[in-house]
């Protein structure tokens, strides 16, 4: 089962992230802090970030930097609820951002992204029943 790491300080859309996720078929972890989730990444046994970029002590564009440097293949996307066209063209740039999402979010567009970002050629038509 794939792991997806869910960043992002609102507990709220962790949870709902998660069920969206899990739905799928997807394992999923959160946390709320960039640094830990950098740690995480670091330890291994993840397969894909779900990021916000609002986020205090390290923004999730700080933490899509970092994430390049220590695990350039793995796939970040950004979900967020605060978004400017600069911060789009910025981050569509990175090569290991997949996907931008604006909050609140589509499932099925979520999970799709999420198949997309981990080159799954084939999403499976039961995994966007969420």
């Amino acid at each position: 089962m794939r792991k997806i790491l869910i960043v992002d300080d609102s507990v709220f859309v962790c949870n709902a992230l998660r069920r969206d996720l899990r739905r799928a078929g997807f394992d999923t972890v959160t946390t709320s802090s960039g640094w830990t989730a950098l740690s995480m990444v670091q330890a291994g046994d993840i397969d894909a970030v779900i990021t916000d970029l609002a986020m205090p002590a390290m923004d999730g564009e700080e933490l899509v930097e970092r994430m390049a440097l220590v695990a350039p293949n793995l796939p970040c996307v950004v979900v967020t609820g605060c978004i400017t066209y600069k911060k789009v063209v910025s981050l569509s740039r990175r090569p290991n951002v997949f996907g931008i999402l604006v909050k609140p979010w589509e499932p099925r567009r979520l999970i799709a992204t999420i198949y997309t970002a981990l080159d799954d050629t084939k999403v499976p038509h039961d995994s966007l029943k969420v």
